[in-house]
């Protein structure tokens, strides 16, 4: 290697120390800045590319993320993480199957890498299958049986297989492991639910909005729980906090138009069913279309919500 080639090698070895010291800190301009100085220098860095890469996803610039981590991949194929690294921003963009395919490749490179299992299994949970899905979860747990995120998730599986019982032992095993996971918490109140024990369901919902109080997933569960079981009132007060938390919550607005409905509370009734209208019309997931069939005569309307709502439940691509 000559002197200025070494020199060059050393610059870039330190530029990458401090962009990645940056990133670290947080100040992800700044480190863009110098990642970005680093590919000028050498368009082909491994690191440049991969980092930049990963920035990009954690700014919500995936497609400019899996195209960075592409070129890194075609100079240092054999790097387990940015093969998962990719797979992240491929997920986020729904290209599932894609994103798969990443997993997989960093768990051939590194199988005993738990967040590649955890995350094979959400891209195969997301594409409905859970028996696939629930048997990458456990590798991830028996890699990492601290892994919060990994029992939950597990949790999930298990309850889509209407394994009920189980599920909760999952979610409370996530839990002890993190006495925080609102999100934990609204899935154990789903599978006691499942299980048909309202209250304990309830309970659970409620410690997830006492732990995260914008949580509109868990109000909305505990709104759906309190309407099955007859209390319409305290229902519509749990669909009215999602709708102000999360206008575009799916199904909200027609959750709240029909539990009106059927209190016969009217007050700007014709105001709201325009607005739900026009999420219909602008194939938003709206309404479903058996609480439609309350609401509207309208053919194109009741086909038009129910085709949207086919598509929903059936994960909206295959990708």
């Amino acid at each position: 290697m000559s002197e200025s080639g070494g020199q060059e090698e050393g610059q870039l070895a330190e530029l990458i120390d401090q962009a990645i010291a940056l990133h670290q800190c947080g100040e992800l301009c700044e480190a863009k800045a110098l990642y970005l100085r680093v590919l000028q220098i050498q368009p082909d860095d491994f690191d440049g590319l991969h980092l930049l890469g990963v920035l990009s996803g954690e700014q919500g610039e995936h497609a400019a993320a899996v195209e960075l981590i592409s070129r890194a991949i075609k100079v240092n194929p054999g790097f387990a993480q940015a093969h998962y690294n990719r797979g992240l921003s491929r997920q986020a963009l729904l290209q599932r199957r894609a994103a798969l395919a990443d997993y997989e490749k960093a768990i051939e490179l590194l199988p005993a890498y738990a967040d590649a299992h955890n995350n094979r299994g959400n891209v195969l949970q997301s594409l409905n299958k859970n028996a696939e899905a629930l048997a990458s979860y456990e590798m991830a747990i028996a890699v990492d049986p601290k892994g919060a995120d990994a029992y939950n998730n597990h949790g999930c599986s298990l309850l889509a297989l209407n394994q009920s019982a189980q599920a909760v032992a999952s979610f409370e095993k996530a839990i002890a492991l993190k006495p925080d996971y609102s999100e934990a918490y609204n899935n154990l109140g789903n599978a006691y639910r499942a299980l048909y024990q309202p209250d304990l369901a309830l309970g659970a919902y409620d410690k997830a909005i006492t732990l995260k109080p914008d949580f509109s997933g868990a109000h909305y569960s505990r709104g759906t729980l309190l309407r099955a079981i007859g209390e319409h009132p305290e229902a519509l007060s749990c669909f009215e906090k999602v709708l102000a938390l999360d206008p575009g919550f799916p199904y909200i607005l027609g959750d709240v138009l029909h539990t009106r409905a059927f209190l016969c509370e009217w007050t700007n009734m014709a105001e709201h069913f325009a607005m739900l209208e026009a999420q219909i019309e602008d194939d938003q997931a709206a309404i479903s279309p058996f609480a439609l069939l309350s609401m509207t005569s309208s053919p194109a309307l009741q086909k038009k919500a129910a085709e949207r709502f086919v598509a929903h439940i059936s994960g909206d691509s295959q990708n």
